[in-house]
């Protein structure tokens, strides 16, 4: 009997698709469109999941129904996926010093995630954080906004980070998150939001 692990599958990663609504100030219909056009694509492909690694929508921080909306978008898909939230779903990554970066246009510290954001999207697309095995390969996602967020949802996460370590090792694990661990090199500074650079 052939190994089930053993024959051709996929999974396909996609991000920062930003499915907005005109409800929202910032609507960017071109960015619906692009959306329907990969999703079209993807059912195409037919891979054996799905997994999106958060910007799920243009304001799901702000608006529960573009959540909601996409979620029921990707429950007509006839394979299973999985999500992460990013920024535009709860909130930025936590500062406590603002941007010099067009600081006419927003307020980085009042862009920091909150609970009731991540609760919001939680509510909706289900837990912030997740692993599951398929054919041998393991697949890991999380909320990374909440790192340094100092919220009690930061402390439940890095205790999940920490158990993970306990789990089965698999040959081939893939981590999901939204935001890159580094740009160019591992051992890289940390982001500085003050260098205008």
């Amino acid at each position: 009997m052939e190994d089930e692990r053993l024959r051709p599958w996929t999974f396909v990663h996609v991000t920062d698709i930003h499915v907005g609504s005109p409800r929202s100030f910032r609507f960017e219909p071109a960015w619906n469109e692009n959306w329907q056009t990969a999703h079209e694509l993807i059912l195409e492909m037919d891979p054996d999941i799905l997994l999106v690694g958060g910007d799920l929508t243009r304001d799901g921080g702000l608006h529960r129904h573009e959540l909601e909306a996409t979620k029921a978008d990707l429950e007509s898909l006839p394979f299973p996926y999985h999500v992460i939230p990013g920024n535009m779903d709860t909130g930025n990554k936590h500062t406590d010093v603002p941007s010099p970066a067009k600081p006419e246009r927003w307020d980085d510290i009042s862009l920091n995630l909150r609970s009731e954001q991540l609760n919001q999207s939680t509510s909706v697309f289900g837990p912030a954080w997740w692993s599951f095995t398929h054919k041998g390969v393991r697949f890991s996602g999380f909320c990374d906004m909440l790192i340094g967020s100092g919220l009690p949802e930061e402390e439940k996460l890095l205790k999940w980070l920490e158990s993970q370590k306990k789990q089965p090792r698999a040959k081939h694990h893939v981590w999901i998150m939204h935001h890159a661990l580094f740009i160019n090199d591992l051992h890289e500074l940390n982001f500085d939001i003050t260098d205008p650079k």
